[in-house]
């Protein structure tokens, strides 16, 4: 009735087998001695978790390396006890906090220089324990000058509803602008354009029901006419954003 796993040394190498897919049959019951089991495995193989806080099976991870030698993490949250949680990727210079709904997931996306370019979060991101970016529209928030989100002045939010995002932003801005619009047929069209709000010098966005699933640009409103070119050439060739 135990799982059976064989230990074979071939040449250099070693393989571990197990007879028994047990991730096809795990129970609340048994899981702590199966993920034992597979824990035991990756240790043998020299193979390091990605550092997360806490270490919840129920939260799944994901790191995917990039060519400029950053990092995206992906944090999927497989417990449904409660509405959301808190995780804190600890492997990073900074550590990052999120907020990560229940079957949800959340993203950072670190550059090569360790500048954070995106963000998805369903609550807040901190930043080395300092407040980042707060998003309750349960959508992305992007750079596209290739800055950090922080010292960027050119931004794109994807909101999935309707809800407040705001983020740190210390420097001063000029004329910031929101403009709400799409892409269609290959063009930028757009919907409203109105004076970026603060809130304690942070830039504020109060996202509407109308403008859910929209792409909200944010820039000085002098740059309104380059970003939209840019997202229309981003439509066909992404590798053309810095």
């Amino acid at each position: 009735g135990s799982p059976l796993l064989l230990d074979h040394r071939l040449g250099r190498g070693r393989v571990l087998f197990t007879t028994d897919p047990l991730e096809l049959h795990s129970t609340p019951a048994r899981q702590a001695r199966d993920l034992a089991l597979y824990r035991r495995i990756l240790d043998t193989a020299g193979v390091k978790p990605i550092g997360i806080e806490p270490a919840d099976s129920r939260l799944h991870v994901f790191r995917v390396p990039l060519r400029d030698q950053g990092k995206l993490y992906i944090v999927f949250n497989m417990d449904q006890s409660q509405p959301s949680r808190m995780v804190t990727l600890t492997d990073l210079t900074k550590p990052v906090t999120l907020t990560v709904a229940a079957r949800r997931p959340a993203l950072v996306w670190l550059d090569g220089s360790g500048a954070v370019r995106a963000v998805e979060t369903q609550g807040e991101c901190r930043v080395g324990g300092q407040p980042f970016v707060t998003d309750e529209t349960r959508g992305v928030l992007l750079t596209l000058d290739g800055r950090n989100v922080s010292d960027s002045r050119a931004l794109l939010l994807l909101p999935l509803q309707a809800g407040q995002v705001r983020w740190s932003s210390p420097g001063a801005w000029a004329e910031p602008t929101v403009e709400t619009g799409e892409l269609a047929h290959g063009a930028w069209r757009t919907f409203e354009t109105r004076p970026l709000a603060s809130e304690d010098g942070d830039p504020r966005v109060e996202v509407t029901g109308d403008q859910a699933l929209s792409l909200l640009l944010v820039c000085e409103r002098t740059e309104l006419p380059r970003w939209r070119k840019a997202l229309e050439r981003a439509l066909v060739d992404p590798a053309s954003l810095p």
